[in-house]
């Protein structure tokens, strides 16, 4: 990227019929955001699963919760009705991109980050007008821009049992499916060697692995994983610590992903060294 552009915001154009639009011309093609609705009608006392659709232009990209070298992840500012909550985003799995010798993680073509909203329980029968201003970085290979855009979504609130909306079933179970999965606790742990660490991971099997870090300057991240098929009950995979990271890795956090007769799953990892045993 040789260049970062500032863009006024543009508001959403709306994707769905849950979504109400803002600006039916958005003055930002790199990227548009809509907020929409799994149902649309909602219970009170129960969640609501919304979700920060982004579709970018051809060519470019935005990031994930940990963007690696360069970018930003997408925030979201809600506007929510007196009681509700929002959840933290459930981010999809990302894939890795290299550029110029950068090394980021990001997400291309279209992408839809799901939320949970807990609805009060004393929530009154009627429409609800759910809000979120989304900030984003959208990037190319020569250039960047960021923007934010408004969004709004309505809800019912009723007794009854919300049903699925057709309209966006593919894109809440397209987006579930790519959630990295949780592991067994204790499955994963981690042992030095003298370059480095190797994760381990008890009851998978692959051909070969990435590791997508979720905290800052713990991994070289120019130097991919290294795939260790010696052992028949374990995943071994070498991992090598930042160049200007002066304490040794004892905590891995991040997303594992193995690739095993051309399909791919991917782990959520937070793994430590073993504690070792007293003088």
């Amino acid at each position: 990227m040789k260049r970062l552009r500032h863009a006024a915001p543009a508001l959403v154009l709306a994707l769905g019929s849950t979504a109400i639009a803002q600006d039916a011309a958005p003055k930002i093609a790199d990227c548009r955001a809509a907020l929409i609705a799994e149902t649309p009608t909602a219970r009170p006392g129960t969640e609501l699963s919304v979700g920060v659709r982004l579709v970018l232009a051809p060519g470019r990209h935005v990031y994930w919760k940990y963007p690696g070298d360069s970018g930003a992840a997408p925030v979201v500012d809600w506007k929510l009705p007196e009681g509700w909550v929002a959840g933290p985003i459930a981010w999809p799995t990302p894939h890795r991109l290299v550029q110029d010798g950068l090394v980021s993680y990001v997400y291309e073509g279209e992408v839809l980050l799901p939320v949970s909203l807990q609805v009060p329980a004393g929530a009154a029968a009627g429409d609800a007008i759910l809000g979120a201003t989304v900030h984003w970085v959208a990037c190319s290979d020569e250039a960047c821009t960021s923007g934010s855009d408004a969004c709004q979504a309505r809800v019912e609130i009723r007794e009854d049992p919300p049903v699925a909306d057709p309209a966006h079933a593919a894109a809440f179970a397209a987006a579930r499916a790519s959630l990295p999965k949780e592991l067994p606790a204790g499955a994963a742990t981690l042992e030095e060697f003298s370059g480095g660490i190797v994760l381990v991971v008890k009851g998978l099997e692959g051909s070969s692995a990435e590791f997508f870090p979720s905290d800052p300057l713990t991994l070289d991240e120019t130097r991919p994983a290294v795939f260790d098929p010696t052992s028949p009950v374990a995943l071994r995979i070498r991992l090598f610590p930042a160049p200007r990271r002066k304490e040794p890795v004892t905590r891995l956090r991040g997303v594992l992903v193995v690739h095993l007769d051309g399909s791919t799953a991917s782990w959520t990892i937070d793994a430590t060294t073993p504690e070792r045993p007293p003088r």
